[in-house]
């Protein structure tokens, strides 16, 4: 396995957990981290590496989107408006099953669950979440292109995994999220980043269907 390959492979993973990361709920220190500069230019490390194909667009267009222009109190409400509380207005679902109406609930919720069960993964029960929330979703990703970077074992599996997980669950919905947070008018540090999102999700399902598990084996 050659070092562009393994650098690839870090710069995927990277970026889906800085993806999941913005669509935490921002306490203190996240909001220092996106405040100071350290998200954008940690985007910017990651894209290169994953999907340089985006990084012009991320930095021209996307990255000014993700200034802070509030403080902290004033976008953590802003957060809360947009993804939780209903109120004053209905706030944009950052749940899967929201978007994909094929199947039944407990169905489509056991499906994703075998996903991660298979890999050794859970939804940790104490954080009080479902397994399609997109925190979630986008830390699966991470965890098996991390895997797939890793010297000595077969790759064949995480990238087929990668591959399924795309097709099936992130996405399907991506262009109705990214819709549903223009249409909102929500702050633009979420429009800039569910843009970004959804333009990495298509270009690395791309890349996944083009490669072959066979030369990518160590």
């Amino acid at each position: 396995m050659n070092d562009s390959f393994s650098e690839q492979q870090e710069g995927r993973a990277s970026l889906y957990g800085m993806l999941a990361l913005g669509f935490t709920y921002p306490d203190t220190a996240l909001y220092e981290f996106w405040n100071n500069g350290s998200f954008v230019r940690e985007l910017s490390v990651a894209i290169g590496k994953a999907a340089p194909e985006i990084l012009e667009v991320f930095e021209v267009t996307l990255a000014p989107e993700f200034k802070m222009t509030v403080n902290y109190e004033e976008f953590e409400a802003l957060y809360l408006t947009a993804f939780e509380t209903d109120l004053p207005k209905r706030s944009v679902s950052l749940y899967e099953g929201s978007y994909v109406k094929q199947g039944g609930k407990p169905d489509f919720l056991l499906e994703l669950k075998d996903f991660y069960g298979n890999f050794g993964l859970e939804v940790k029960k104490e954080i009080h979440e479902l397994e399609d929330r997109i925190t979630a979703e986008l830390e699966f990703m991470q965890f098996l292109a991390l895997k797939q970077s890793q010297d000595g074992i077969d790759k064949t599996p995480y990238i087929m995994a990668q591959r399924d997980f795309l097709e099936r669950h992130l996405a399907p919905w991506m262009p109705h999220l990214r819709n549903e947070v223009r249409e909102r008018d929500i702050a633009t540090f979420y429009i800039g980043l569910t843009d970004l999102l959804a333009r990495f999700i298509e270009v690395d399902l791309e890349y996944l269907k083009k490669i072959s598990p066979v030369k990518e084996k160590s």
